[in-house]
């Protein structure tokens, strides 16, 4: 599990930089960022992979003391969405 975790926060991180998200928004994230990942992740990771890389960010925030202010209903349409986007 300690793996997964890791690469979900490398997949994060690699996915802020990309976009040149400044450090300090990494953590802690705001909803637009934390959706816009999912949105970037749909089609290439199975639904609990990237359930996961979420729990990830979500421990990363806890071992910080970092606030987890997330919308759980648009976080799970995000997922179920991201889901749908899986190639069969």
């Amino acid at each position: 599990m300690r793996e997964c975790y890791g690469a979900g926060l490398l997949v994060f991180h690699v996915f802020c930089d990309e976009r040149a998200i400044p450090e300090d928004q990494h953590c802690p994230i705001d909803m637009h960022t934390l959706l816009n990942f999912v949105a970037s992740c749909a089609g290439s990771y199975s639904g609990k992979m990237l359930v996961n890389y979420l729990y990830a960010i979500k421990v990363w925030h806890m071992l910080y003391g970092q606030p987890w202010i997330v919308q759980q209903d648009e976080l799970k349409a995000s997922l179920d969405g991201a889901i749908e986007l899986m190639p069969v």
